[in-house]
């Protein structure tokens, strides 16, 4: 098999001086375009052309490109762009970064994107590189909240509880649960469970306590891509409008 090669161009830009035409490598964070400029008595007068916002180019490459995700410039004729700081993100890269939304974070440089914080953990700042355990005696609302609940020491609780998923013996059908864990319940009161062992995750919307509906998995246990093994927690980004299992 033949081994791939590349190749290198450099570009180059003409200039006017008193002696005449001379060329020289085109500059880092402009293009060079042939045949622009105006016409001298010698040769073509090109000028470099400075990158736009949210683009650069190296020494000799004569050509701009947009920054790689996670990074950006907000200065013409750019020759690299700005890795995104950590606790923001960099969705396009001709903006400034965002700061990540309360109940997420980001803990590394050049991140498109930011993540929600992990279950049973919150954040209450904008910006943050971290979230923080639910504290004892508090409830952390959704599991990646941006913000808990204190439960006073003399609260009173309903004695009758409602049932809102399962509640009709240990199976796989649709309105039974096989020893779930991870409980997620979103601002429309959704419930989505991760049903341990019929390797699933189930969704109850609010209001409806008979079947749930399976929105992950359920196809027996294994790694394919519409199967799952023993999920233990879920959550929903509400960011990328997916589940994180």
């Amino acid at each position: 098999m033949c081994k791939a090669t590349s190749i290198i161009v450099i570009s180059f830009y003409c200039f006017l001086n008193a002696f005449g035409s001379k060329t020289s490598t085109c500059p880092a964070g402009f293009y060079c375009l042939q045949n622009t400029g105006r016409s001298g008595s010698f040769n073509k007068h090109i000028t470099p052309i400075p990158c736009a916002i949210g683009t650069y180019s190296n020494y000799g490459d004569g050509f701009c490109k947009p920054c790689e995700p996670g990074y950006y410039t907000m200065q013409k004729g750019s020759a690299s762009c700005d890795p995104c700081p950590t606790g923001s993100m960099c969705k396009v890269p001709d903006r400034n970064p965002e700061l990540c939304p309360i109940g997420t974070y980001s803990s590394c440089i050049a991140q498109e994107r930011c993540t929600p914080c992990p279950l049973r953990t919150y954040n209450v700042q904008a910006g943050s590189t971290h979230c923080i355990k639910c504290p004892a005696g508090a409830r952390c609302d959704h599991n990646a909240s941006s913000s808990f609940v204190n439960i006073p020491a003399n609260a009173k609780w309903s004695q009758n509880g409602v049932t809102i998923a399962g509640g009709n013996g240990q199976g796989g059908a649709t309105n039974q649960l096989n020893l779930p864990h991870g409980l997620f319940i979103d601002d429309n009161q959704t419930v989505v469970i991760a049903d341990t062992y019929n390797h699933r995750i189930m969704q109850w919307k609010n209001g409806a306590t008979t079947n749930g509906q399976v929105v992950a998995g359920g196809n027996g246990r294994g790694n394919g891509l519409n199967q799952l093994d023993h999920p233990r927690d879920v959550l929903i980004d509400k960011e990328t409008n997916s589940l994180i299992i």
